[in-house]
């Protein structure tokens, strides 16, 4: 299943948690969900590095697309595998990304922010479908991702950022280390 938003807005409409419908087909091809997995958590990890470095070159469109390709890619996979939630999150990110590549935005401060948050909120995701793959329990990160795609909406519109958004997902109580997915010291959006 592939979903294709026709607008941003369209986004928050796909948020929910991660549910069994969603990871149908990652249940039938183990192996895909261990790639899908893998390549994800790959590719997020190598966007931290970029925006550290886009903060100070806001203009580098080299940078922009470094940090862009892999939101992309990750939507792409997720759409294709019918994991519209992550799709969701990543097309909004992807949203604001693309307008900076364009030059029709400017990479400030709270934009570097949100793609950092971004970051996190779709690690937690990606590490919430493995847990959910071994059988246990996950974890409900779809007001986390609501919250993130409203801010980025909000920048994208000219607002400030939403009063009151989160730093960034609530740990993955448990779940995330057992099924051997778990980063950074065990920690899941830099919260232990």
């Amino acid at each position: 299943t592939h979903v294709r938003f026709k607008n941003r807005r369209r986004c928050a409409d796909y948020v929910t948690a991660v549910t069994d419908n969603e990871l149908a087909f990652l249940r039938e091809d183990p192996e895909m969900a261990d790639l899908f997995l893998a390549e994800a958590l790959d590719h997020l990890g190598t966007i931290e590095s970029a925006l550290l470095a886009l903060d100070e070159r806001p203009g580098d469109v080299k940078l922009l697309n470094d940090i862009f390709h892999p939101f992309h890619t990750i939507k792409g996979n997720a759409g294709a595998l019918g994991v519209t939630s992550v799709l969701a999150v990543a097309h909004s990110v992807e949203n604001l990304l693309d307008l900076a590549r364009s030059g029709r935005r400017t990479m400030g401060p709270a934009d570097v922010d949100v793609v950092l948050r971004a970051v996190d909120v779709l690690t937690s995701m990606i590490r919430d479908v493995g847990v959910r793959l071994a059988g246990q329990a996950g974890t409900d990160l779809a007001p986390v991702a609501q919250a993130l795609i409203e801010s980025v909406d909000m920048l994208i519109s000219g607002q400030a950022e939403a009063p009151g958004a989160p730093a960034g997902p609530a740990r993955v109580e448990g779940g995330a280390e057992m099924a051997g997915l778990s980063g950074r010291g065990g920690e899941i959006g830099g919260v232990k």
